[in-house]
């Protein structure tokens, strides 16, 4: 239904429920590092290990949760991760009241939220193309990044104010909450699963090869995984590194660091906005081209911030909102790209393998920026993560993906006999 989807209840619902629930996720990024920073008083290496810890079980997990997901109808998921998540966070409150926080804890937390995160993003991932027509991927995926980046804009403004009003340990509430109204959410979409596709007697390690063996051979797939596999290891670098770089060398209280983290969610926003005109006058590898050269400037910015609070802050925020508006360009052409190439039964399997090489990218990159924050210093980071485009750039346009004009459509695929 193009150009109609704010009329389909269903997606409506699940668009509130992702939005909500990034709201919340807002609140505890900036809640997280702050709790290690300024109520722990943790080292960069400790940020950085707590960071790498919610990104880690993508590593482990990411290829079995495909196949999982593959094998089950994926609302159920959403709901069942939705609440866990809101539990696992309680506990950080929890711990702070009894006097018993610490680095180690917060590490175990981000290890439990990351591992729920695993099932919940790749059994939406799959969602998007079993709940829309394949002509509404890109409108819908930009709805859902504009969602987000509404939340991206108010949650951390949120989060600032209530790391001032509370402290950082008690804003993760906001979070514990955004999980419990997208479960409410996902609870009321009347939309029917299709029967599931699983195939009787297959294994596990054979269907999870069946996603990998896709990406080798998609010469569409292929190089996009590369390129978005390269951008979050070295972005990630200093990504990680926000938080403490803007504390520690910008000297930024926490409610300039809300408001600049704020800014991402602006840049993000307008970026989504503009994203499908992009595609429908340029094409998608020109948006994908378009949306990398767009993040250099801005993290240049970032990484040259200095002076007084006042312009130390200031080119903080433009330097956030000039690379948060560049990156929608790129992320949800390939979002897009993928779904729309890749054939129904493999969806979660292959947006299972690429997120293992996407998020395993940014977090080997958030656990090398404390290394390197430590080394070479948090603006050294700032700096690495200023030139993340170089690589993706070089993938694409060595690739047919740069001169793809239109979303092509996907070709289906042999499906695998029992004991394959």
């Amino acid at each position: 239904m193009p150009g109609g989807l704010w009329r389909y209840r269903d997606f409506l619902l699940f668009w509130q429920a992702s939005t909500v629930s990034a709201f919340g996720t807002a609140v505890t990024r900036l809640a997280l590092p702050l709790v290690a920073t300024l109520t722990l008083d943790a080292s960069a290496f400790q940020i950085g290990l707590i960071v790498f810890a919610e990104e880690a079980p993508l590593l482990v997990l990411g290829l079995v949760a495909g196949v999982w997901v593959d094998r089950r109808h994926r609302l159920p998921l959403l709901r069942a991760t939705d609440l866990l998540r809101a539990l696992t966070l309680l506990a950080v409150p929890a711990a702070w009241w009894l006097d018993v926080l610490s680095v180690p804890l917060l590490v175990g937390v981000a290890l439990g939220i990351g591992t729920l995160t695993v099932v919940f993003e790749i059994a939406a991932q799959a969602m998007v193309g079993t709940l829309l027509a394949p002509a509404d991927y890109v409108e819908g995926n930009a709805k859902r990044y504009a969602g987000e980046s509404v939340a991206g804009i108010a949650g951390p403004g949120l989060g600032g104010a209530l790391v001032q009003a509370v402290g950082p340990a008690l804003a993760t509430l906001a979070d514990a909450a955004s999980y419990l109204w997208s479960w409410v959410c996902l609870r009321r979409m009347r939309f029917v699963e299709p029967p599931v596709a699983a195939v009787a007697g297959e294994s596990v390690l054979a269907a999870a090869r069946a996603g990998l063996r896709e990406i080798g051979r998609n010469p569409l797939l292929r190089p996009i995984t590369l390129a978005s596999s390269a951008l979050t290891f070295t972005g990630a670098i200093g990504w990680a590194m926000l938080v403490p770089y803007a504390a520690r060398t910008l000297n930024l209280g926490s409610g300039t660091i809300g408001v600049a983290l704020s800014a991402t969610g602006v840049g993000a926003l307008l970026g989504s906005l503009v994203a499908n005109r992009v595609v429908q006058r340029a094409g998608v590898g020109p948006g994908l081209v378009y949306g990398l050269v767009g993040i250099v400037p801005g993290m240049a910015l970032v990484a040259a911030a200095s002076g007084g609070p006042m312009l130390a802050g200031t080119m903080l925020i433009g330097g956030l909102l000039a690379t948060t508006a560049a990156s929608p360009l790129y992320d949800i052409n390939q979002f897009s790209l993928r779904q729309a190439v890749t054939p129904e039964p493999l969806r979660g399997r292959v947006a299972a393998a690429t997120r293992v090489a996407i998020r395993g990218g940014a977090a080997l990159g958030a656990l090398a920026g404390g290394v390197i924050g430590e080394t070479l210093g948090l603006r050294g980071a700032m700096l690495l993560a200023a030139l993340s485009p170089v690589v993706p750039l070089l993938i694409l346009r060595r690739s047919p993906v740069s001169g793809l004009r239109v979303m092509p459509e996907a070709h289906p695929v042999p499906v695998p006999h029992a004991g394959a």
